[in-house]
């Protein structure tokens, strides 16, 4: 036999050994993509696909962040202009600059958002979600 490629139990015995919860980690699969056996037509796919994932985690949890520090800004404005409602009425000047800086976030926000969901569906389904 060609030692130059895995068998199927090989590939199988491997997939299985890091396996948890009958699920391999990108790492664990990249030990085995990375492997000299692993045939050369699929490895620069499989790599294209590894690198995405991993891209795709990174800005995921670059845009958590992002999205909650947006969010508790947009919480900290509405309680603000919530309190100044009920107060006097020279502070309704102050409520619509504050109800301007609460629109502008929440333009910010909304395309952050929409790529946030778009990279929660692509690694969803990568999982099998």
């Amino acid at each position: 036999m060609n030692k130059k490629e895995f068998t199927k139990k090989e590939l199988v015995e491997l997939l299985s050994k890091d396996a948890v919860d009958g699920k391999v980690s990108f790492d664990n699969l990249s030990k085995i993509i990375f492997d000299p056996r692993f045939p050369e037509h699929l490895f620069s796919n499989a790599t294209e696909q590894i690198i995405r994932a991993r891209d795709d985690h990174s800005r995921y949890d670059e845009l958590s962040v992002i999205l909650v520090e947006k969010y508790q800004y947009c919480s900290d404005l509405l309680k603000q202009i919530m309190d100044l409602s009920r107060g006097e009425s020279n502070s309704m000047t102050i409520v619509s600059e504050l109800r301007e800086q609460l629109a502008c976030i929440e333009q910010e926000i909304e395309p952050l958002q929409m790529e946030f969901d778009q990279l929660k569906a692509r690694i969803a389904e990568r999982r099998g979600e």
